[in-house]
């Protein structure tokens, strides 16, 4: 008896999914992506096939949308864009403003993962626009915030800042200071990419002071952190090391580990530019260690890369290609292209330096061709793909139709033999 209680309350789960509406999967689909984005994924999924069977374009639009944010969220950013595309067209249809805005910004902030800039910078500004015609002050903020991010990554400093800045005013004029605070540490940040230290910790410690005001210490462990990079550019070591150590002790009592590499890596850059070697590459070390725990494998590419390429200014140049090439064989692992030129550019000056000439001329070959191959994969990209996408969240609807089916005949089936057994 007890088998037979325990195949229908395991059971039960798959029948409760199969009964919800496509509104409710959806709200499930919201609340448990953070924590399970599977489980996230396939709720959307089941919402967005009931969706298509009772032709309601709201929740399909949002099924789309959902799916997407459970797939960015397992890194799985080429699918992710493919669902926002398509939620986005099926927002436009509707006119729904609101929904239009959501998934343009979600496309752009996946265009940027993904290094479409340009088409980054086009949905973003499209998401904005539509807030602006909402008076969505809050959304205005955000997007100030996204577009900002786009223009730091092309270089283009002094408009990012801009950015920023009205990102801080907007968040102000609903009273949300400390989302003023979150948009001037970036403001901070673009200053010091300026060389402008003094201003940038103007920005920075304005920040830091509404962390405090709201005992917020992931918001203050920020702040501390680049207030403390600015002054390793000021030479003022002694501040330096005792805002980056304050960001350190805080990261780690609330293990907040992506921060805390980030932290590692700016105190491993004080001790280098004090000469300190020894230091410098023990937390250098601790930062990539730590980023292989957390299975962090971007930061710990840029902090190898960062390492060779202090060491190639320096004119350590074989030194710098020991860092550089175990940063290209982990960015080669796990196809992290955006970063690959660099470290073929790096690779060849290095040996070229040497004077080994061949393996110069192998990386700047690697180089020009990996550069081609990426034009042309943009090229593609471009071209509509309406049939593919069709078909690929068709497989990921019949998948998941035939694991429930799969599901249920192995219950039932199990069901029967106990049955039989009494």
């Amino acid at each position: 008896m007890r088998k037979f209680i325990l195949l229908i309350i395991l059971f039960t789960p798959l029948l409760a999914i199969c009964q919800q509406s496509p509104a409710e999967l959806n709200e499930n689909a919201v609340t448990t992506r953070q924590y399970d984005p599977g489980k996230s994924f396939v709720l959307a999924n089941r919402a967005y096939l009931l969706a298509l069977e009772q032709k309601d374009t709201s929740q399909i639009a949002l099924s789309l949308k959902n799916m997407g944010v459970a797939l960015y969220f397992q890194a799985a950013f080429d699918s992710a864009s493919i669902c926002y595309e398509k939620s986005l067209e099926y927002y436009t249809a509707i006119n729904d403003s609101i929904g239009m805005s959501a998934s343009a910004n979600n496309l752009g902030l996946v265009c940027k993962d993904l290094s479409r800039i340009d088409d980054a910078e086009k949905y973003l500004k499209l998401s904005l626009e539509i807030d602006y015609l909402l008076k969505d002050t809050a959304g205005m903020a955000y997007g100030l915030n996204n577009i900002g991010q786009v223009y730091q990554i092309k270089g283009m400093h002094r408009e990012a800042a801009d950015m920023y800045m009205k990102s801080a005013e907007y968040e102000l004029l609903y009273g949300n200071d400390f989302g003023a605070a979150e948009s001037w540490i970036n403001v901070g940040v673009v200053l010091t990419e300026l060389a402008e230290y003094e201003k940038s910790n103007t920005y920075l410690k304005k920040s830091l002071n509404i962390a405090i005001k709201y005992n917020d210490p992931i918001l203050e462990a920020r702040a501390l952190n680049n207030i403390g990079d600015n002054y390793t550019h000021l030479s003022r070591f002694d501040l330096a090391e005792t805002n980056i150590r304050r960001s350190i002790a805080i990261r780690e009592e609330y293990e907040e580990y992506l921060g805390l590499t980030n932290s590692y890596l700016h105190l491993a850059n004080m001790f280098q530019v004090m000469e300190m070697t020894d230091s410098a590459d023990f937390y250098l070390f601790k930062s990539i260690d730590l980023c292989m725990e957390t299975d962090n494998y971007r930061v710990a590419v840029l902090a190898l890369m960062e390492k060779g390429r202090l060491l190639n200014t320096n004119g350590s140049y074989k030194e710098s290609n020991d860092y550089l090439l175990n940063a290209l064989e982990l960015a080669q692992n796990m196809e992290y292209e955006p970063i690959l030129n660099d470290i073929y550019s790096l690779l060849s000056t290095n040996y070229s330096e040497l004077g080994d000439y061949e393996s110069a001329w192998k990386y700047e070959k690697m180089l020009s061709e990996h550069s081609i191959e990426k034009t042309e994969i943009e090229v593609v990209q471009n071209i509509p793909q309406a049939e593919t996408e069709a078909e690929q969240i068709n497989f990921f609807s019949v998948q998941n139709v035939i694991i429930g089916i799969l599901a249920a005949m192995v219950a039932v089936l199990l069901v029967l033999l106990v049955v039989r057994r009494r």
